[in-house]
């Protein structure tokens, strides 16, 4: 499909093209952003080993009500493997329902790294607010590069400017992988005080933080961006 199809063309023609193999995340992504249930589409690939973390995958853009059990039962299943877990929580993430969030806020108290920074991604919707904020910010202390990374990202993605004030510990950071992942974040927002930070990123050594600070920058189309990207 293309973008020349109207809405409830394109809905369909996803449809079709996620009911086939390969499982397309293009489709997924589509369908999700229309509000159309995946559950239906996947529920087999889900049952099957082989084709589960691609089904998860899809989820994470759009969980219904009609898998939330299964994909509860996976995040939650010590046994599985690392990568099907995280996919799992990945999608809790895009669910509304009560049963999904509150295993996602169990997640946050697991010991293995890679789960735990997926719940973090999680737990921080867009716009969730500062109950997450003082959730996540403990995070920030935590001695794997991973966990704070996330929960930098995560709490301007839940909070947004009004939490810029609390990354203050990210400019001790040595790693890149902070600053990439609040770049991305920081490059959804449209504000002069999210461009001055990115601005600032873009002053560091490390070329990776800079091209992530460059690549959000020129992302964004106001006017903060565009002098942050000129200074």
């Amino acid at each position: 499909f293309t973008v020349r199809l109207g809405p409830s063309r394109m809905d369909s023609a996803a449809e079709t093209w996620l009911a086939v193999q390969p499982l397309d995340f293009t489709a997924a992504a589509a369908l999700g952003a229309s509000g159309a249930p995946l559950c239906p589409l996947v529920v087999e690939r889900l049952a099957a080993p082989k084709t589960r973390d691609a089904a998860l995958a899809a989820l994470a853009h759009g969980l219904d009500g009609a898998c939330v059990g299964q994909v509860i039962a996976f995040a939650a299943d010590k046994a599985a493997a690392v990568a099907t877990r995280v996919a799992a929580l990945r999608a809790l993430g895009s669910s509304q329902d009560e049963a999904a969030r509150k295993a996602v806020v169990a997640a946050l108290e697991e010991t293995a790294i890679p789960i735990k920074a997926a719940a973090i991604a999680a737990h921080a919707r867009p716009g969730s607010g500062r109950a997450v904020l003082f959730r996540l910010t403990p995070f920030l202390r935590d001695p794997a590069i991973e966990i704070r990374a996330a929960a930098s990202a995560g709490i301007v993605r839940a909070v947004g400017d009004a939490a810029l004030d609390q990354l203050y510990l990210i400019w001790k950071e040595t790693d890149p992988r902070p600053y990439e992942q609040t770049a991305v974040e920081l490059g959804t927002l449209s504000s002069q005080p999210s461009a001055e930070m990115l601005g600032k990123f873009l002053k560091k050594d490390n070329p990776r933080v800079r091209v992530a600070a460059a690549a959000a920058l020129a992302g964004r189309r106001d006017t903060h961006a565009r002098q942050a990207l000129q200074s």
